[in-house]
C-alpha cells in the first residue's frame, strides 16, 4: 500500500500567519487500481476510480475518472502537493471526496 499524509495551512488575514486547517492521507492499494481512500482529519471514504485517457481527473457523484487509474491520480495528487501554487487542484479532489462522493461499493472495497 502506497500513503501519503500532508497537512493543509490557511492564511488568516485577522493574524497575517498561517494556520493549521486539515490533515489529509491518501491511499492505493496494490494490484487495485480502481480504488482511493481518501481521509480528512479522521474521516474517510473509499471512492471508486476509472481509467480514463480523456481527462487528467474528472470528479463525479460515484467516481473520478482519471488517467492511469488510482495510481495516475496518487501520483497526480502527490506531484500537485509539493509545487507551490499547485496545490488547489489536489486539495479540490480530495475535498469532493469526502463532502461529496459516494462511498464505493462494499465488494469493490473488499478486494
Amino acid at each position: 500500500m502506497a500513503t501519503r499524509r500532508f497537512e493543509r495551512f490557511e492564511y488568516n488575514r485577522n493574524t497575517g500567519k498561517s494556520e493549521y486547517a486539515h490533515t489529509y492521507t491518501i491511499a492505493i492499494y496494490p494490484g487495485n487500481n480502481d480504488i482511493i481512500t481518501i481521509t480528512r482529519d479522521g474521516k474517510y471514504k473509499t471512492v471508486k476510480v476509472v481509467e480514463c485517457s480523456e481527462y487528467c481527473f474528472k470528479l463525479q457523484k460515484t467516481q473520478i475518472k482519471a488517467i492511469g487509474g488510482a495510481t495516475g491520480l496518487f501520483e497526480f495528487i502527490d506531484k500537485h502537493l509539493t509545487e507551490k501554487f499547485a496545490e488547489c487542484w489536489a486539495y479540490q479532489i480530495m475535498d469532493h471526496a469526502i463532502d461529496v462522493m459516494k462511498e464505493a461499493a462494499k465488494w469493490l472495497t473488499a478486494l
